[in-house]
C-alpha cells in the first residue's frame, strides 16, 4: 500500500514538473546566476524574423536592450510567452517611421507548447496555429553585458525526429 502510495505521489509530482512554463524552469536555471533576485523580461528577441517553424536554429536573448545593439538589421523577432502554455511570435519593424510596427508573422502569431524532460537534456515540441508540430532540443546559457550582469539565452535546435 505504502509502495503504490509513493509511485502515485512520484508520477503526480512529475506531470507538475513537466507542466511548469518554459519562463519558469528559466529562471530557476538562472536564479543562480545573479547576486539578487531578478525577473525574467517578458520579450526574448531574436534577429531572425523568419517562421520559427522553418528555421533549424534560432537563438533568443532576453536582454531587455538586445533589439538596440542589433546592426543593419530592419526587423528582429519577438517572442513572449502568453501563458503557461503558450508563446506569442511577432516582427518589429524598427526602421519603418517613428516607434515601432508589429506584425504577426504566422497568421495568428501564437504557439502552443509543451516540454519534454529526458536524460537531462530539454525538449520543446511547439505546435503552430496550423496544428502544425516541431521538436526543438533546448539549450540555456548565459550572456553579458558592460556591467557584467547576466543575462538568459534560449538556444533551439530542429530535431529530425521525435525525442524518445
Amino acid at each position: 500500500m505504502r509502495l503504490a502510495f509513493l509511485l502515485v505521489l512520484l508520477s503526480v509530482v512529475r506531470f507538475g514538473f513537466g507542466q511548469s512554463t518554459l519562463k519558469e524552469m528559466l529562471r530557476q536555471d538562472f536564479a543562480s546566476s545573479r547576486e539578487k533576485p531578478y525577473s525574467l523580461h517578458p520579450y526574448w528577441y531574436a534577429v531572425d524574423t523568419v517562421n520559427i517553424g522553418t528555421r533549424d536554429t534560432v537563438i533568443f536573448h532576453n536582454k531587455p536592450a538586445y533589439y538596440l545593439g542589433v546592426k543593419s538589421t530592419c526587423q528582429w523577432l519577438n517572442w513572449s510567452f502568453t501563458s503557461s502554455r503558450t508563446i506569442n511570435q511577432s516582427s518589429y519593424f524598427s526602421c519603418v517611421g517613428h516607434g515601432y510596427s508589429v506584425s504577426a508573422v504566422n497568421g495568428s502569431g501564437a504557439y502552443s507548447f509543451k516540454l519534454k524532460e529526458a536524460a537531462g537534456q530539454t525538449y520543446l515540441k511547439l505546435i503552430n496555429h496550423k496544428f502544425q508540430v516541431s521538436w526543438f532540443a533546448v539549450f540555456r546559457s548565459l550572456e553579458y553585458d558592460s556591467r557584467n550582469v547576466a543575462y538568459p539565452v534560449i538556444t533551439l535546435v530542429r530535431l529530425k525526429h521525435k525525442p524518445v
